[in-house]
């Protein structure tokens, strides 16, 4: 239509008519990209709203997984050390053997530090992400990342060293009967039907086991310094929660 009032006009040399003509192109076109960059900015502004909640839910999930871990990090630990400290007692007697061996299998394995990072990588990874973002705010996303990180790589070594060292490998250690548990672990369901680990020797005896007693002790060394970590990573999430509030 444009085009061929444009082409009328100039075969009449109508150059006022021209003129407008083309002003009328012209303005249409930056009009068209003006409303596309906005709605494009628009979009962006959505899309990164959209995110910053999924983190949000991110964060209030794993607050919700790293009490349970704690909770369960630190009934592990009662009982190895009660473990512990009933073998350096070197006192014999069926009460004492079945605390010992509810240590043994205790120190047998590690809980386990997890987390959920989908949402936060993508504010941090995500170049349409960090473009919405002010220097404070990527500031913040990054070392949050980065104290996690750091946080979960400590914590793998703390599980890593305890099992080092089998202790089914220790020729004082015997099968029990076989047992039947069940439980629940950060929403999942387990079952085991395997035989524990038992002393095969009297308590009096077992105490002087030099591989025994250090594999409860390297177990609690670094155990122990789990429920700390736990609850740092949950002060961690927890600023970052309040850092979100307008």
């Amino acid at each position: 239509m444009i085009l061929r009032r444009v082409i009328k006009h100039f075969r009449q040399q109508e150059w006022t008519a021209i003129f407008l003509d083309f002003l009328i192109v012209v303005v249409g076109v930056f009009v068209g990209l003006q409303v596309s960059n906005w709605n494009a900015t628009q979009a962006a502004r959505h899309n990164y709203k959209m995110a910053v909640e999924r983190y949000e839910a991110e964060v209030r999930a794993n607050l919700a997984d790293l009490r349970k871990m704690e909770n369960l990090a630190l009934t592990g630990l009662k009982i190895a050390q009660n473990g512990l400290d009933t073998l350096l007692l070197c006192e014999d007697s069926p009460e004492n053997r079945l605390i010992v061996n509810n240590g043994i299998n205790a120190i047998g394995g590690t809980p386990g530090i997890m987390m959920r990072t989908t949402a936060l990588f993508e504010l941090t990874q995500s170049p349409a992400m960090l473009a919405q973002q002010s220097n404070a705010e990527r500031q913040r996303f990054s070392n949050t990342r980065y104290q996690i990180e750091a946080l979960l790589s400590e914590g793998r070594f703390f599980e890593r060293l305890p099992l080092e060292e089998r202790l089914e490998n220790n020729p004082i250690l015997q099968l029990g009967a076989r047992k039947y548990r069940n439980g629940k672990s950060l929403g999942h369901s387990f079952s085991s039907n395997t035989h524990p680990l038992i002393l095969s020797v009297p308590l009096d005896e077992a105490c002087q086991d030099n591989m025994l007693v250090k594999s409860f002790y390297t177990w609690d060394k670094w155990q122990n310094l789990v429920p700390e970590l736990l609850t740092n990573l949950q002060n961690l999430l927890e600023n970052s929660l309040e850092e979100l509030e307008p």
